[in-house]
């Protein structure tokens, strides 16, 4: 029977997972963007809860046939680079066509971030298993504390929140024992660097 407190860490871990965390802060990001319509808001939500979120997720069920009809057996290392990979793909994708239509800059900028942290994040599962989550709570404060700095009140009060959460998240991976100390340490400040450089 499973530990309350380890069911607990798992629901964060699901809750907080990376892929939710890139989708959190564009959104944030646009909802705190001027002069943007309801209606703007609504389709470039629309379009980053599909290109960040849905089409991401849809390579794991197909990874999965792909095994199943091939009677392949991959390590767990191989199906981490495999699905970081496809990820980065798909997210440079989509900052390109960002950049081509001239769409909001900042959003852009946290999309490309996002997808040079998956880049690296494949570089260093090659030889190395670095946290994917701790990655991602790092990047999203990382962009909360941007957006706080560019005048943003409502980020400004976020930042608790979301120190909050990496706490919890960080502390979950490792009561899991997902990753070692320095797995966790390396993630968030890859992703907190990474963000911050860009932005």
């Amino acid at each position: 029977m499973l530990k309350p407190l380890k069911i607990a860490a798992w629901i964060i871990s699901i809750l907080f997972h990376p892929l939710n965390m890139v989708l959190a802060g564009c959104i944030l990001t646009v909802a705190l963007t001027p002069y943007i319509s309801t209606a703007q808001l609504y389709a470039f939500s629309k379009t980053l809860v599909l290109m960040l979120f849905v089409v991401p997720l849809a390579f794991v069920p197909l990874y999965w046939i792909y095994t199943y009809l091939t009677r392949k057996e991959f390590s767990e290392k191989h199906q981490r680079l495999a699905l970081l990979f496809s990820t980065s793909v798909v997210y440079l994708f989509t900052s390109y066509n960002l950049i081509v239509h001239n769409s909001l800059t900042l959003v852009n900028m946290y999309i490309l971030a996002c997808s040079l942290l998956m880049a690296l994040s494949f570089c260093i599962t090659i030889f190395w298993k670095i946290s994917l989550h701790a990655i991602g709570v790092g990047g999203f404060l990382a962009l909360v504390v941007q957006l706080s700095l560019h005048q943003h009140f409502f980020a400004y009060l976020l930042i608790p929140a979301a120190l909050t959460i990496a706490g919890l998240v960080l502390s979950s991976r490792l009561y899991l024992q997902a990753h070692t100390p320095a797995q966790v340490a390396t993630g968030f400040a890859l992703g907190m660097g990474v963000v911050f450089f860009l932005l």
